[in-house]
């Protein structure tokens, strides 16, 4: 597991939000629902100490693609699925206050990887969700060995 440090401050780049902005929201249901999960960390650097993040962020995930927000709501970065190159689980990790999570990489076609800690109860089964989703979108995932 690595073991994670936060950070605050703003994340820099342009900012990319599809049009129509697809509607965050926990929705049980097909795979047609957006799912969004919330206290999710942007890994930004990792050292000898453990990985440096900027938190309090919420990571959405759904027919249109994958984004990131601010808790307020304010869209950080987007992708849509034809965007997604690779997606991959390859590690789990340690929240600050102790909380399991899994390290979700996201490589888009122009080779940017975008690595995500998202918090999870039951790491396994958040992993095996999100495998079914990207599938039927077109990805596929790359776990941990």
């Amino acid at each position: 597991m690595t073991a994670m440090r936060p950070t605050s401050g703003a994340i820099e780049g342009p900012m990319q939000y599809p049009d129509p902005i697809p509607a965050p929201g926990r929705v049980s249901g097909p795979p047609a629902s957006n799912f969004t999960f919330t206290d999710v960390y942007l890994l930004i650097s990792s050292g000898p100490d453990g990985s440096t993040a900027v938190g309090e962020l919420q990571l959405g995930i759904g027919p249109a693609g994958l984004w990131v927000s601010k808790t307020d709501g304010n869209p950080v970065w987007t992708t849509d699925w034809g965007h997604v190159k690779d997606l991959a689980a390859p590690e789990r990790a340690k929240l600050p206050g102790g909380k399991q999570g899994v390290v979700l990489v996201v490589v888009t076609q122009d080779d940017r990887a975008h690595r995500f800690v998202v918090p999870s109860a039951h790491p396994a089964a958040f992993e095996d969700a999100l495998a079914r989703f990207a599938g039927i979108h077109g990805a596929l995932l790359t776990r941990r060995r």
